[in-house]
């Protein structure tokens, strides 16, 4: 990974074999953690809390991190497949997800994910990743604002700029009535998560951030 500079807005992003248990998927953020900030393993604390009751469970929280602080630091996790994607965010509320195109091409999928305009973009845009792109599209948004699927994800409107075969795409989320800030302070970024895997970014920001890619054997 290329350092940004401490001032740059930037997301640091991971992607790690899944562990075999949830503690060990959460050893494994506080290993990013520590690799983002530059402080030890020791330093680090992290929790999870739900949004609706409190509890220990739903999106990870930050609770300590050495004597930088955890000010102005969000973190998002996401499973599939064998693979682990963990976004450390010094750019504002971040969500991160991963899907396999395989699990996005279930029957009856697109009845449930997507609304009548993006079901017309999909009988035509070829690719199966990008119905991918655009479910994980969502999926990142709605852990960015902490609804998660709490909220119909057919709500969401997600569209493609650039051309439609590119590959990863790169998603815009173009409509969302109830959305709680602008539909333009959401700052997408497409991930390759690997062979099967689509992934993206989406941070709440005014502008696009830096994304910088641990690479496979970072360890803190």
């Amino acid at each position: 990974m290329s350092g940004p500079t401490a001032s740059a807005p930037h997301v640091v992003v991971a992607l790690r074999e899944r562990a075999t248990t949830p503690a060990g998927d959460r050893a494994l953020l506080v290993g990013v953690v520590a690799e983002a900030t530059g402080v030890t393993l020791a330093e680090v604390e992290v929790s999870r809390r739900c949004a609706r009751c409190g509890g220990d469970h739903g999106r990870p929280v930050l609770v300590r991190c050495g004597e930088r602080g955890i000010e102005g630091i969000d973190l998002s996790l996401s499973r599939a497949g064998r693979s682990v994607a963990i976004a450390v965010s010094f750019a504002g509320p971040v969500g991160i997800d991963i899907e396999s195109v395989d699990a996005a091409a279930q029957s009856g999928f697109d009845d449930v994910a997507f609304g009548p305009a993006e079901r017309d973009r999909l009988a035509t845009a070829g690719p199966p990743e990008l119905r991918t792109a655009m479910w994980t599209a969502k999926e990142a948004v709605l852990k960015a604002t902490g609804d998660g699927l709490r909220v119909d994800p057919r709500e969401l409107e997600v569209a493609f700029a650039g051309r439609m075969r590119s590959a990863p795409p790169r998603p815009a989320l173009v409509g969302w009535p109830g959305s709680p800030v602008p539909v333009g302070s959401f700052q997408l970024s497409a991930l390759d998560a690997g062979p099967g895997l689509v992934g993206t970014i989406a941070v709440i920001a005014d502008a696009r951030p830096e994304i910088h890619l641990l690479a496979p054997d970072a360890q803190a």
